[in-house]
């Protein structure tokens, strides 16, 4: 294990970056350094900072005892106890997390958005309707 960073400033942005309740700028701002958004992310991607994070995490993850196993036994007997409660809605929650958890469900959207072409003109020229849906049908 590499242990702290030498330079302080270094050190106090890894340390906020793993306690996961800042990002990336707000984290640079309060390690001391003048706040600027690119210089953040790539204080952020530096191999040194990234190994301090991750060694940072796994000791506190190993402090608290927390591995994907205990977390998935938790979330059973949240399952098992709500089904004992009758609670449906629960039960899906604690089952849904731990799929999730687990790499099995993946939140997925579907952007429906369309772009439209609307010609606007001053000097509308005599058309009927079925021209003008030719001439402005979607490509």
């Amino acid at each position: 294990m590499p242990g702290p960073l030498s330079n302080p400033k270094h050190e106090h942005f890894a340390q906020l970056i793993a306690e996961e309740k800042l990002c990336d700028l707000d984290a640079y701002t309060e390690a001391g350094f003048k706040r600027h958004r690119s210089s953040a992310s790539r204080l952020r991607n530096d191999a040194n900072i990234r190994a301090r994070v991750q060694e940072l995490k796994e000791r506190a993850s190993k402090r608290h005892d927390v591995t994907i196993e205990s977390v998935l036994k938790e979330l059973e007997e949240a399952r098992l106890i709500a089904r004992k409660c009758e609670q449906g809605s629960a039960m899906v929650s604690a089952t849904k997390a731990k799929a999730q958890l687990m790499g099995l469900w993946v939140e997925r959207s579907e952007n429906l958005n369309q772009n439209h072409n609307y010609v606007v003109s001053d000097s509308p020229e005599e058309q009927s309707a079925e021209e003008w849906l030719d001439q402005h049908k979607p490509t």
